[in-house]
């Protein structure tokens, strides 16, 4: 979960491997775990790392996807 001027937001990666930024709203939080109370649906992927190098419309990778490349892109 990032902070901006507008509030909380994390990127998800869409179906077609771009990035979409959602506004979300945060609930508790320890240690390094958060819950998003509202933005995000589930199932949805996230970025996790590397969000500093990441811009909505962006196509990513998904480093840690264990599905073959062709299965991963339907």
């Amino acid at each position: 979960v990032q902070t901006g001027q507008a509030g909380s937001y994390v990127y998800v990666v869409k179906e077609d491997s771009t990035v979409e930024m959602h506004p979300v709203k945060t609930g508790l939080s320890r240690e390094t775990w958060m819950v998003i109370e509202e933005g995000v649906k589930p199932g949805e992927k996230l970025i996790t790392d590397g969000h500093v190098r990441v811009a909505p419309g962006m196509r990513v990778k998904i480093a840690d996807d264990p599905r073959p490349d062709e299965e991963a892109a339907k």
